[in-house]
């Protein structure tokens, strides 16, 4: 088995085992939905796939690669837990004990013998990083730190290997990995800025640790530790238009998922690793089929939807001329309401922070997205020449939302 799988590194396995809801969570219900890095990564790879994992919880097969991560993952947290460091007789120890923590076939190593190359190959992975380390005279920050953040009807959570403390309110988190560098996206970046930036528990834990006042957490930087080639990638905070387009993308995620919409995305790169295949009806369906059939069919599904989006689009402007003042319209013949919506789309975000800022409004929407800023306009703090300069920076268009519902007598 392949262990530098980009996809299944340590990461996204240590997130897996971890997102459980927390117990301690003082919030927490039945009707939170708990989103983190992985459920988002998943959803993106797949929709079909997300479903099976976490709507229809069906058991993916113990993967080796995985394993050896978790194992490598805890070695590590055990070498920052004190200073000096654990000797390299001590943390080999270690990772014996941790390795034979569950039962062989739970590993998910077809043989005992695939499995002792693996061995070997962590131990010396660990010797290695032993060497380039064993000075270290500081214990982090934090170390496996998991919180549970709510924000915009969702609880967002993210599990970071390692935080360093820098002062006056930065950070910099520390993300281990153990499959081969490769290209990689900027989205589990931006997904943990945006959440250890609005963490309160953050905050508390720098002022009590450090006896400080902080009243905000900045990430001043990110870097990927390729453990096995010791090499550190590190990666500037992004700037807010970033974090703000991509926080979109999230919500947008997350009411998909809300909505049940479910299609599946086949590639032949994510379907071929696919503990789903059973049970997918694209594979099964097309399983026969060649790759020039299926990006054939793929093709005219594509531009049937593009159809009738367009479609959709014009009819939905005719509704909305028909309503003229009003914004709702009930269809009692199929018992549906009809909600006309304002939608803005900044022109400038660099303008509207500037008169956030200006105004002292900026703290309060803690980031300008859309709703956000929505929200802020709606409120008394803020006068009417201040909207209207908001306003003006205001692409303004409309949108039907659909909902079922009786109309009230």
């Amino acid at each position: 088995m392949d262990n530098n799988y980009i996809q299944g590194d340590i990461f996204n396995y240590t997130e897996e085992k971890k997102e459980k809801e927390p117990e301690h969570f003082e919030t927490r219900s039945k009707k939170d939905f708990y989103f983190s890095y992985s459920k988002f990564s998943l959803y993106s790879e797949c929709p079909l796939k997300y479903r099976f994992k976490y709507i229809d919880k069906i058991p993916e097969k113990p993967k080796a690669f995985f394993y050896l991560g978790r194992v490598v993952h805890s070695v590590l947290e055990f070498f920052y837990s004190r200073v000096p460091p654990p000797d390299i007789t001590e943390l080999i120890n270690y990772l014996k004990t941790e390795w034979e923590r569950i039962p062989f076939d739970q590993r998910g190593y077809a043989t005992k013998e695939a499995e002792n190359l693996d061995i070997n190959k962590t131990i010396n992975i660990i010797k290695n990083f032993y060497i380039k380390h064993k000075d270290n005279d500081k214990i982090p920050f934090l170390l496996e730190y998991k919180t549970f953040v709510p924000i915009d009807n969702i609880v967002a959570n993210i599990i970071a290997d390692k935080i360093e403390y820098e002062g006056n309110g930065k950070i910099s988190i520390v993300d281990y990995k153990t499959g081969r560098e490769g290209n990689r996206n900027n989205d589990q970046l931006y997904f943990y800025q945006k959440i250890s930036e609005i963490d309160p528990q953050m905050i508390e834990k720098i002022n009590k640790k450090y006896n400080e006042n902080v009243k905000r957490v900045e990430v001043n930087k990110m870097v990927y530790y390729y453990v096995e080639k010791l090499k550190t990638v590190e990666f500037s905070r992004a700037n807010d238009t970033e974090i703000e387009r991509f926080w979109e993308r999230v919500l947008m995620t997350v009411e998909n998922i809300q909505s049940k919409k479910f299609e599946p995305k086949p590639t032949e790169k994510s379907c071929s690793w696919c503990d789903y295949k059973q049970v997918c009806p694209v594979y099964n369906d097309k399983k026969t089929n060649s790759l020039s059939e299926l990006t054939t069919e793929f093709i005219k599904l594509k531009n049937n939807i593009e159809e009738l989006e367009d479609k959709k689009k014009k009819i939905e402007k005719e509704i909305i001329s028909m309503m003229g003042e009003n914004n709702e319209l009930y269809d009692t013949s199929l018992n549906l309401k009809f909600e006309k919506n304002m939608k803005y789309e900044f022109k400038s975000t660099d303008e509207l922070v500037e008169i956030l800022k200006a105004n002292d409004l900026y703290e309060k929407v803690s980031r300008p997205t859309v709703r956000a800023v929505l929200e802020l306009l709606k409120s008394d703090e803020i006068n009417s020449q201040i909207k209207d300069k908001i306003k003006k920076l205001s692409n303004i268009s409309y949108q039907i939302v659909v909902k079922e519902e009786k109309q009230k007598e």
